[in-house]
């Protein structure tokens, strides 16, 4: 049996025994196994998937760590998780007779380390389950039993797979139809994905947002007249501004996310780093703004040329410095620009829009615009492309300061 189990092979002990009367359905007892004669042993191996190699290497890399709980042999156990790759010792495994012996104070001292579970009972995966819990872990568990419902209903987030019990499925946050553990995976790569979309709108609306309020409350408080009227701003936040930033949320510019760690449970959605980088960014576009503007005021001496080039200046810019909000950790010259096609359609709308609004006679009564000359339009391209150096230079700012704290901590 030690050398089957050390093969990974699940044994299942064969046995006879005489009676002499004839045993009716309900008269069985477990009291009536002894003196049995053995038969002999008979081994039986699960094939491991080819994918389940992959996904246990992508867990790794994104830091999420693997735990086996199961009901086989500790041998069996053993041999299967250093066949995916688990490093097993003799202080990171335990089977449910020893884990009896623990209490919960001791589960909890040693939850960190433990990696594999053998011949447990439903009763010890609640206790496992409890245990990452009160050291703040985030527990996904999997399970298709009935046995398995506590657990999985105790666990933050409950797998169960399609062949399941109904009970396991009825209590489980998640179901999967095809039970591939690659499928876990997958979710949580798109769903890394999917946050990192989320918080660049958020990114990009905050820094159009900042910018343009800096801007008004600066000229008012040196009374100075508004460089962008009320109207220019709605038509850029209506009109211009929802098309790009909704296909951010079809980027997928995030090849490595499999490489991030998982967030802390109580991390803000805009950690200090981005605030840090809109706020850096904003003050320093406002600073060229301001400029752009008092010169077309009081040197070109030209208010409404001054407002229209701030109108343009600032829709433009907004259509440039998005595709460096596509990779908040990551330079915008690593990024192809054109793998976004939802983005080039759109920053292809909003320039059209910008112009129409600036040489359409109807809308330069609604907006408050007049048709400009080439060089001004040199002045708001090189404006524009300016947003996306500085959004870079702030990008880079955060990352070093970030980066020099975590060394510092380690």
């Amino acid at each position: 049996m030690d050398e089957l189990t050390n093969e990974g092979q699940r044994v299942i002990a064969l046995a006879y025994r005489k009676q002499t009367k004839a045993w009716r359905k309900n008269d069985f007892s477990t009291t009536d196994l002894k003196e049995m004669t053995l038969v002999g042993l008979m081994a039986m191996r699960d094939q491991i998937r080819p994918s389940v190699r992959e996904a246990v290497d992508l867990c790794r890399q994104a830091s999420i760590r693997l735990i086996i709980i199961t009901g086989d042999q500790l041998k069996t156990a053993i041999a299967i998780a250093k066949e995916l790759g688990f490093k097993i010792n003799n202080r990171n495994h335990i089977d449910g007779q020893v884990l009896d012996q623990l209490s919960d104070e001791e589960l909890k001292r040693r939850v960190k380390e433990i990696r594999l579970y053998a011949r447990v009972d439903p009763r010890h995966k609640l206790r496992i389950v409890n245990a990452l819990q009160e050291i703040g872990k985030v527990v996904a568990m999997t399970g298709d039993g009935i046995n398995d419902a506590p657990a999985l209903k105790k666990a933050d987030i409950g797998v169960s797979v399609g062949q399941g019990t109904d009970v396991a499925k009825e209590v489980a946050d998640l179901v999967l139809l095809d039970n591939s553990f690659m499928t876990i995976v997958e979710a949580v790569k798109q769903g890394r994905i999917t946050f990192g979309n989320i918080r660049k709108v958020i990114v990009y609306l905050f820094s159009d947002c900042f910018q343009e309020m800096v801007i008004i409350g600066t000229t008012v408080l040196l009374s100075w007249p508004l460089p962008i009227l009320p109207v220019q701003v709605l038509w850029i936040k209506l009109i211009e501004d929802p098309l790009p930033a909704t296909s951010l949320s079809f980027d997928n510019s995030q090849e490595n996310v499999m490489h991030d760690k998982p967030r802390p449970p109580k991390q803000p959605f805009l950690t200090i780093e981005l605030q840090k980088t809109i706020i850096f960014y904003s003050l320093i576009m406002d600073v060229l703004a301001l400029s752009l503007f008092y010169y077309y005021w009081k040197i070109v001496g030209n208010l409404d040329e001054a407002r229209t080039v701030m109108f343009a200046a600032i829709g433009l810019s907004t259509m440039f410095y998005i595709y460096a909000v596509r990779g908040l950790r990551k330079s915008v010259f690593r990024i192809n620009p054109f793998s976004n096609r939802f983005l080039v359609i759109a920053t292809l709308f909003g320039l059209l829009i910008i112009i129409t609004s600036v040489y359409w006679p109807f809308l330069n009564n609604l907006l408050h615009t007049i048709p400009l000359v080439p060089l001004d339009w040199v002045l708001i391209f090189v404006y524009s492309f300016c947003s996306i150096l500085i959004f870079e230079l702030s990008k880079l700012l955060a990352r070093l300061k970030f980066s020099f704290r975590l060394k510092k901590t380690n």
